[in-house]
């Protein structure tokens, strides 16, 4: 949501002071993992370069603030950058909104955030059950894909499913 502070976070996590972005964009910033353990192993073994490990952060506008459809919080840069991530940092606002005055509602928010998620999911699933179909294909993967079509439609993140190490594939 915009005004809820992500870009306060991004920057607090990768040290950009102006990680301001034209609309429509997303920030990058990447960090350096110090790790004692690398360091040992580098006077040990003296490598010409020694590298740490790196986590790199977005910080992609909300569709409020770029003009975007205020009928959906995931606009399709969002939805682009989400399909890549390893993780997903959710930043609601925890304050009353300077501009509007409107009252925090953190619950409120996260629940619409992981609505959109569940919404974003299940077009994915769908697409991929209509193929299927259309193939003529009842294998496993169509009996795993209409459970967790199930689980979506009883407003269970897929995330909380247990799915079996074969069924992942």
């Amino acid at each position: 949501f915009p005004r809820v502070g992500k870009t306060t976070v991004f920057q607090s996590l990768t040290g950009l002071a102006d990680s301001t972005t034209a609309r429509g964009s997303a920030a990058r910033g990447v960090i350096r993992v110090p790790d004692a353990r690398v360091d040992k192993l580098s006077e040990i073994y003296r490598p010409k370069k020694t590298t740490y490990a790196t986590v790199s952060f977005v910080d992609v506008q909300a569709p409020d603030a770029t003009g975007g459809d205020k009928s959906t919080l995931l606009s399709l840069p969002l939805l682009a950058e989400l399909k890549d991530a390893d993780a997903v940092i959710a930043v609601v606002r925890g304050f009353v909104d300077p501009y509007s005055g409107s009252p925090a509602e953190l619950e409120a928010e996260y629940g619409r955030f992981d609505e959109e998620l569940m919404l974003t999911d299940l077009a994915v699933l769908d697409k991929r059950l209509e193929r299927l179909n259309k193939e003529g294909k009842k294998d496993r993967e169509h009996a795993v894909i209409e459970r967790l079509v199930g689980a979506l439609g009883e407003g269970r993140p897929l995330r909380t499913v247990k799915v079996a190490p074969e069924e992942a594939k």
